[in-house]
């Protein structure tokens, strides 16, 4: 069982993250990082978007590829009946 993460490194700063990351490993499920290759080789349970910004704008080749990457990987998931899952605050 995998969830894909747009922030699925326990090494991160922000504690829900660390959290989340630590309780989905426990239940037995596999995090992994948002990406088009692991949505198409993985079998994934759903896609978990959190603070988008980071995949975004983190993007070797600038943010605009970033973009579109993200927007191809959210179209995969949904090409392959795969949940998606955003978790909004501080709207």
């Amino acid at each position: 069982m995998a969830i894909i993460l747009t922030d699925c490194l326990p090494n991160l700063t922000n504690p829900f993250t660390v959290l989340l990351h630590t309780e989905l490993v426990r239940q037995g499920y596999q995090a992994r990082r948002l990406s088009v290759l692991n949505l198409l080789r993985c079998r994934v349970d759903a896609v978990h978007l959190h603070w988008i910004e980071h995949l975004v704008c983190n993007c070797r080749l600038g943010w605009p590829f970033g973009l579109v990457f993200f927007l191809i990987a959210l179209f995969v998931a949904k090409i392959r009946g795969i949940p998606i899952v955003w978790h909004a605050h501080n709207i």
